[in-house]
């Protein structure tokens, strides 16, 4: 996992990994099904030479380049929203 100051944590769980696989694939073939979305690739690091973000997932939306960040919560959805809104600026600074 990627932190906010940069550094990463190895997650070595292989339950974990399972699940991710797992899920991973649910979703992958929803967005294509429901979405038109086709996934590439997922947990790719992005840079600008100024910031560096962890792509969750990059594809084709539309035959053009887009990316997803993925949230899972316990708590309510505005909770998820309000830890990914932030990284709404970074990324189109990374996109531009």
């Amino acid at each position: 996992m990627l932190r906010a100051d940069g550094s990463v944590d190895l997650v070595n769980d292989p339950l974990i990994l399972d699940n991710m696989k797992y899920y991973a694939s649910e979703l992958a073939e929803g967005l294509c099904k429901v979405a038109r979305f086709s996934a590439s690739f997922a947990e790719q690091t992005a840079y600008d030479g100024q910031h560096c973000i962890s792509l969750d997932i990059r594809g084709l939306f539309k035959k053009q380049e887009a990316w997803l960040e993925i949230k899972w919560t316990r708590n309510d959805l505005g909770s998820a929203l309000a830890l990914t809104k932030p990284r709404v600026a970074e990324c189109h600074s990374i996109a531009v």
